[in-house]
């Protein structure tokens, strides 16, 4: 036993087997490959995102167009006008005995409504140009309105419809800096006018933009680009004035150019086609187009 003890004891002991380490190599190809799984995923995340964000800007641009649209567009709707009584027809009933009317007739010009003057009494249906417009409308109060203790407003109401912008002439500079809290000097954003037309056209005749300032809401913040065309039946037309062509338009165009990404931008002067929404509201009072002979 003892011997046994001893020729264990001086027997040689195996080497013990060493585990092998990872190469310089093959931790840096560990590395890579690594990375490479963690910027596929973070792209992957980062087009998700995208697509998603993408899809909800549009989704909410639609959903606040439609709302511009159906606001307007009601309001277009309740516009108030009556023809004119045709004076050549009058003047030809009153003197058709003598038949010296034709000889004697003299051809009147016809005089465009000022863009200052189209609040004042004689005017009255839609006036507007590029960036304004101007409805006259005739709404009776609701019936909730009409059984509250106050004084009954007038139906006859005026509502325009432009973009505010600080720094700008008339109702929009002043409506722009009224509106401006930040002093950005940014557009604004699509606001909307009305108020009692008796009331509007006293303030505009004694050239009180603040009075009209104060009776301004923002609409939409988001637009930063406006435009109107307006169509007599046969062509677009940059303006309209109702006294000047003795009708309404046919219809309307509406351009609006939309920003989700912010409320307050510089004017646009040609906005982006991802944004631009445009609309057509037909004038159901208008009379059609007839060609002069």
């Amino acid at each position: 036993m003892q011997n046994r003890t001893q020729q264990l004891q001086h027997s040689p002991r195996k080497p013990e087997r060493q585990r092998r380490a990872f190469t310089l190599l093959e931790v840096l190809f560990a590395l890579a490959l690594s990375l490479m799984l963690f910027t596929a995923i973070l792209s992957a995340v980062e087009m998700y995102r995208q697509v998603s964000t993408a899809g909800r800007d549009d989704v909410q641009q639609a959903q606040l167009s439609r709302a511009i649209l159906r606001t307007m567009e009601i309001d277009i709707r309740s516009v108030v006008y009556r023809d004119p009584p045709d004076e050549e027809e009058d003047a030809a009933a009153d003197s058709g005995e003598d038949g010296s009317d034709d000889e004697d007739a003299e051809v009147e010009e016809v005089e465009t409504v000022d863009a200052a003057e189209v609040f004042s009494g004689e005017s009255i249906g839609i006036f507007g140009d590029a960036t304004t417009l101007v409805i006259h409308i005739g709404r009776p109060p609701r019936k909730l309105e009409s059984l509250l203790p106050i004084e009954p407003a007038s139906d006859l109401k005026s509502i325009a419809y432009f973009l505010a912008t600080p720094g700008a002439e008339g109702l929009q500079g002043a409506a722009g800096s009224l509106l401006d809290s930040t002093g950005s000097g940014d557009v604004q954003g699509l606001s909307r006018l009305e108020g009692d037309r008796l009331a509007v056209e006293f303030a505009d005749s004694s050239a009180d933009m603040d009075a009209l300032a104060q009776q301004t809401t923002l609409l939409a913040g988001e637009v930063d680009f406006l435009q109107f065309r307006y169509s007599d039946g046969v062509t677009w037309l940059d303006a309209w004035d109702t006294v000047t062509y003795e009708r309404l338009p046919a219809a309307i165009e509406i351009t609006l150019g939309i920003d989700s990404q912010s409320t307050g931008n510089a004017v646009a002067a040609e906005p982006r086609a991802s944004r631009l929404h445009r609309f057509v509201v037909a004038v159901p009072t208008a009379v059609p187009y007839l060609e002069e002979e």
